[in-house]
């Protein structure tokens, strides 16, 4: 370890001696600071000397009131001179005075003089109190690099040609109240420890602030900036109250950080005002502010309440992707050009109620986390909210939109309200709804699917019906059908139980309310089937050619003989029994029984001359009655004249008779004629029907 230690060593050994000489050469400087009582410079400046000093250290009470010089009449108005504490005469410095590098150890007191020369103070420290009230300085002032640690007074102070506090510091309360800078004023990287005052000031020329830093409170309440105005970088650690100032120019607020209250009530803005990236830790106010020029919020951020409130942008006004972490107030508030919310994120309340917008506006991919009220906004011009969400209420009630409205694309996940708004055209397509009210919602145009709204749309006839016509003349005729369906539909479910709503259902089960042709098809099979199962299970239906006897089959006394092949044709087509020639055909003893018997299968046909009639038994326990007759002294066997109608027979009757094409093959049997007759009649009422229903679907004008 002992290796690794030696460079380090080293490095010591070869540092220490410049360390050193550094120290001393502090040390050095310290004592080469010579001291020069206050008295003496006094007295250069009674007798009109010019004072040059560097590197001094001012011992005793500076107070030029303890000279004789000669007076003016104070140019101040009597209540600044009542209530500032100022005198009414000024005394006259003609000295030049040059200070810099030095110490003030006392205090200094320059109140109510007039310096007809430059000033310079750079790099001075004033470490006790500074009064320069009423000061008038006639030519440039130069507190660059100064220091004052105590308070420091440059109340109703007046600055004739430029005023450099560059990198100066403020320990202290630093009072500017009522300062005139007729000039350029420098309070670039300024460090202000204490309360800065800055009310009523009045900036003739630009006023640089840039990196500033204030500690405490900040009060620029009715200060006036003539010209450009740079607050750039600035951080304001307390309360900055901007009320009622003036910006004639550009004012540049870029990259602000307001950890406090920011206060800009009632406030002006002639020019360009410049917002941007600008960070609102706390309340920000701009209720009542006037923008005449362009103004630029993009990317501002604000984590409390914004207030902008009855505020007038008469030229563009943008909050791109601007952060509202809390409630945003714009009621009453007024654009007069371009306002851009492109992307702006609502995380609390937005309100824009009462608000007018002369130019267009712009809030596509804005973000409304909680409500967005919109109650009487007055669009004028473009509107655009694609592809906007909107978390919770959303309010649009008596809006007016005098241009072109896009909500293309955009979401509402909470109650939505357009109630007694006004659109001239508006573009709803893949707009997501979760419950939308448009009641006495009056528009010329509106591009929509009708299932964007078809699940939550409050119901409200008068808005259905503007809707269908819209549909129609868009020549969204399917969307035109479905809205009128599901206002038929709704408006049934809300009448009474009386005729008219039977009626309603009646024309909602056949045809759909006349849209919905399907519906009509769907009637028709459901009547058939079951006019069908009534045919069937009756058995009310015959063929015409069938008589009480039935089919001839066979004689009895020709089986076996010559109606052999009769007998086989008539097993073969009824159940399935080969015609071969090794059938075998006997019959009994008693002549009772004829056996067919066919490769280990028999079928028997037993007869019973007293009761006229034959059993017909098959090897597969089939079992059919067949009719004995007598005829010219023979048995003659004949199917059953009342033979059981099967399902398809009865289909195909009811099939015939719904579609009244009545072939004639079948007919009812008489208790069955009104059944008949109500299908025809149903048929033919159904089958018109589905033709009128068809047409109007089919067929548009």
């Amino acid at each position: 370890m002992g290796k690794y230690m030696k460079p380090r060593n080293g490095i010591m050994w070869i540092l220490l001696p410049v360390l050193v000489v550094l120290a001393m050469s502090a040390g050095v400087q310290a004592q080469e600071l010579r001291e020069v009582p206050a008295s003496e410079i006094l007295e250069k400046i009674q007798v009109g000397e010019d004072v040059y000093l560097e590197n001094v250290r001012i011992t005793g009470e500076f107070n030029l009131s303890k000279i004789e010089l000669e007076i003016v009449h104070s140019a101040h108005e009597g209540w600044q001179i009542k209530y500032h504490s100022l005198a009414e005469e000024l005394k006259i410095v003609e000295s030049k005075i040059v200070i810099i590098s030095s110490i003030f150890e006392n205090n200094t007191d320059f109140s109510n003089t007039q310096f007809k020369k430059h000033v310079d103070f750079h790099d001075v420290s004033f470490l006790d109190i500074s009064d320069f009230r009423g000061v008038s300085f006639g030519g440039d002032t130069n507190f660059m690099s100064a220091n004052f640690g105590g308070d420091t007074n440059f109340m109703s102070a007046s600055f004739g040609g430029d005023a450099n506090f560059v990198s100066a510091s403020f320990n202290s309360y630093a009072n500017f109240w009522y300062a005139t800078f007729d000039d350029d004023a420098d309070f670039e990287d300024v460090r202000f420890g204490g309360y800065a005052n800055f009310e009523d000031v009045s900036f003739g020329g630009d006023a640089n602030f840039e990196d500033v830093s204030f500690g405490d409170d900040a009060d620029f309440e009715y200060a006036s900036f003539g010209d450009y105005a740079n607050f750039e970088d600035v951080s304001f650690d307390g309360y900055a109250d901007f009320g009622y100032a003036g910006f004639g120019d550009y004012a540049n607020f870029e990259d602000v950080s307001f950890d406090g209250y920011a206060d800009f009530w009632y406030a002006r803005f002639d020019g360009y005002a410049d917002f941007w990236y600008a960070r609102f830790g706390d309340y920000a106010d701009f209720e009542d502010v006037s923008f005449g020029g362009d103004v630029d919020f993009g990317d501002a951020t604000f984590d409390s309440y914004a207030d902008f409130e009855d505020v007038s942008f008469d030229g563009d006004a943008d909050f791109w992707h601007a952060t509202f972490d809390s409630y945003a107030d714009f009621e009453y508030t007024s654009f007069g050009g371009y306002a851009n919310f492109d992307g702006a994120s609502f995380g609390g309340d937005a309100y824009f109620g009462f608000m007018s917008f002369g130019g267009e506006v712009d809030f596509s991919d804005a973000c409304f986390g909680g409500d967005a009220n919109f109650v009487y906004a007055n669009f004028d011009s473009y509107a655009d909210f694609w592809h906007a969400s909107f978390g919770g209420y959303a309010n649009f009630s008596d809006v007016s939109f005098g241009g072109y409205a896009n909500f293309d694309g955009a979401s509402f996940s909470g109650y939505t309200i357009f109630n007694y708004a006004e659109f001239n055209k508006v573009y709803f397509l893949t707009t997501t709804f979760t419950s939308v009210s448009l009641y006495e919602t009056d528009f010329k145009s509106m591009r929509v699917d009708w299932i964007s709204l078809k699940d939550t749309l409050v119901f409200d006839g008068p808005v259905y019906i503007k809707l269908i016509k819209n549909f129609r003349d868009m020549e969204q005729f399917g969307d035109a059908d479905d809205a009128y369906y599901q206002y038929r539909r709704l408006s049934q479910a809300n009448k009474e139980w009386s005729f008219s709503k039977l009626g309603d259902i009646f024309i909602w089960l056949s045809c759909g309310y006349g849209v919905k042709p399907q519906y009509t098809i769907i009637l028709a099979v459901v009547m058939i089937l079951i006019f069908t199962i009534i045919y069937w299970l009756g058995n009310g239906i015959r063929r015409l050619k069938e008589s009480d006897e039935g089919e001839y089959l066979f004689s009895w006394g020709d089986v076996p003989g010559k109606d052999n092949e009769r007998l086989i044709r008539y097993l073969g087509s009824n159940f399935g029994i080969d015609q071969a020639e090794n059938v075998e055909i006997r019959k009994s003893d008693d002549r009772k029984t004829i056996c067919i018997c066919n490769e280990g299968e028999s079928t028997k046909v037993m007869i019973d001359e007293k009761e006229e009639k034959a059993t017909l038994k098959t090897s597969d326990h089939e079992t059919l009655h067949l009719k004995v007759k007598k005829e010219n002294g023979e048995l003659n066997i004949y199917k059953e004249g009342k033979e059981d109608v099967s399902f398809c027979d009865a289909f195909y009757f009811s099939v015939v008779t719904f579609t009244t094409l009545g072939y004639g093959d079948w007919y009812p049997k008489d208790r069955y004629r009104k059944f008949v007759m109500i299908e025809g009649l149903v048929g033919w009422l159904i089958l018109a029907l589905f033709l009128v229903t068809l047409a109007n679907v089919m067929i548009r004008p």
